[in-house]
């Protein structure tokens, strides 16, 4: 009896069972090459270019304040990008599929996976995509295996690259690392939070098993001038003073400059001179 096997493309078995393992992209994955594919009013749909990559795990959305550290320049890449891609457009799935002559971006900034299956539309959770930022200070935290993923992962004293996901009344709700581990700082009354605004924390307490923790705000401590700095007194130039002479204001003397005067009159408290 002849028995026929039907393989895979024509492989051999041992060739089917050494086959990589499609490619995980989990929290703290860093990607480049990222293409920017369409605009909605909350962010930036993107496609994956990655190898072994599925098409349906290719999709990533970058939300409006996480292009860049600074919220101002977010802002501003968003509008370059929006105008490159002819504008907003409703949410949808079939963003991450646009025809082939539809324009494209390409991005030049690495990103960071922030919730690897973020539900991108609340009627299509069974095809997630991945939320991303492009925020430099997040990049470099993950390279620096300083991005945790889990709540067991976060250290008490240490410091972290965090961002602002929630203001409450009295806190404000933050991330250290990937977008379900939310941690609490105090709400300061000398510092306007912004959603999406980069912030550097240092935590404070930590409870894994109630999945939170508690961190304090480290602001930027105001820059001291040193002495080098400080200008010379003794090398500033002296102002010019005027001299008085014949009831008149000469302003073109120079400070030390020899006038001979003549005395006109004398009292009791005044001496008037002219210049010669």
């Amino acid at each position: 009896v002849q028995a026929t096997l039907a393989l895979e493309g024509g492989k051999q078995p041992e060739e089917l069972s050494s086959q990589p393992a499609p490619t995980k992209l989990g929290a703290g994955s860093t990607l480049q090459p990222l293409k920017a594919v369409a605009v909605t009013e909350n962010g930036v749909c993107v496609n994956i270019n990655k190898e072994g990559l599925a098409k349906n795990k290719s999709r990533g959305f970058i939300l409006k304040a996480h292009l860049a550290d600074d919220l101002s320049e977010s802002l501003k890449m968003f509008e370059e990008i929006s105008k490159k891609l002819g504008g907003s457009q409703m949410a949808s799935l079939a963003l991450f599929d646009p025809p082939s002559k539809a324009k494209t971006h390409d991005l030049k900034e690495e990103g960071v996976v922030l919730n690897p299956n973020y539900t991108f539309l609340a009627s299509a959770k069974d095809s997630p995509v991945k939320l991303m930022s492009l925020k430099s200070s997040l990049v470099r935290a993950a390279k620096a295996k300083n991005f945790p993923t889990g709540y067991e992962q976060v250290v008490e004293g240490q410091k972290y690259s965090a961002y602002v996901k929630e203001i409450l009344d009295k806190s404000v709700l933050i991330s250290v690392g990937a977008w379900s581990v939310g941690g609490i700082i105090p709400k300061s009354e000398d510092t306007q939070y912004q959603i999406g605004q980069s912030i550097f924390v240092k935590v404070k307490t930590c409870n894994p098993e109630g999945k939170r923790y508690f961190a304090n705000h480290l602001r930027p401590k105001p820059k001291e001038t040193k002495d080098s700095e400080k200008p010379d007194k003794s090398e500033q130039p002296k102002a010019k003073k005027p001299r008085v002479g014949d009831g008149k204001v000469i302003e073109s003397a120079e400070v030390g400059e020899k006038v001979n005067m003549a005395v006109t009159k004398v009292d009791n408290l005044s001496v008037f001179c002219k210049a010669e």
